[in-house]
């Protein structure tokens, strides 16, 4: 065992001290099951937007499945009843060990400080930090001193930032509940990267929102 006074700490700037730009990385991704132990990721999809909401980067691969894992029947019957959304799913597939590198790459190479929504947050937030703690030396959540985080800060819940600027209750803030010209009029189709860009749509919709409140916020302090 390591003696705590055996190690070497050395502060690291935090992230909101960041002078670059924020970007938000609408994140989706698909499993063959909802358990991290016995499931996989089947394919990790992202469409990257600026403050404005106007998309800076797209990302879309498809996984192969974890040595030793099992998929859920039941998961793969959702899948299959979406038209070709399993086919497109798991078509191209290439192993973990090399897609999440990418990811990680391409989310470095985007042009400011990444912040990453899910829609839930909490739910890919699991997988994500799963896959990050096996096949990468990143974590995908910032703790206060363990590993290399990706993203900034703890990143955006998209359900309770509709609440939060439009004052929706949690069970109306649901994505797919929400009037459809806020998605621009994008559906659920199971498929990664149309998927993400409606989680992107949606975001870019209520950053707007947000703007515009703040506008009238300043107009009416200014009176």
């Amino acid at each position: 065992m390591t003696d705590a006074t055996d190690v070497d700490y050395q502060p690291r700037r935090r992230w909101y001290e960041d002078p670059r730009p924020l970007l938000y990385v609408a994140l989706e991704v698909k499993t063959d099951g909802g358990d991290v132990r016995r499931n996989s990721i089947r394919s990790l999809a992202a469409t990257a937007v600026n403050e404005h909401g106007h998309a800076v980067g797209q990302f879309v691969m498809n996984l192969m499945p974890l040595e030793g894992a099992v998929s859920d029947p039941r998961t793969l019957a959702r899948y299959r009843a979406h038209g070709d959304a399993w086919a497109v799913i798991t078509q191209d597939a290439q192993r973990a060990s090399i897609v999440i590198p990418h990811f990680i790459a391409w989310v470095q190479g985007l042009p400011g400080q990444p912040v990453v929504v899910g829609a839930p947050l909490a739910q890919l937030a699991l997988w994500m930090e799963t896959y990050f703690r096996r096949f990468s030396k990143h974590v995908f959540y910032r703790g206060p001193f363990e590993g290399d985080p990706l993203f900034a800060g703890g990143g955006i819940d998209l359900p309770s930032f509709v609440m939060g600027v439009t004052g929706l209750p949690y069970r109306k803030a649901v994505e797919y509940l929400l009037p459809a010209d806020w998605r621009e009029g994008r559906v659920e189709t199971h498929k990664p990267r149309e998927d993400a860009e409606m989680h992107a749509a949606l975001l870019r919709t209520v950053l707007k929102m947000r703007d515009e409140r703040q506008a009238q916020m300043h107009q009416t302090q200014g009176r």
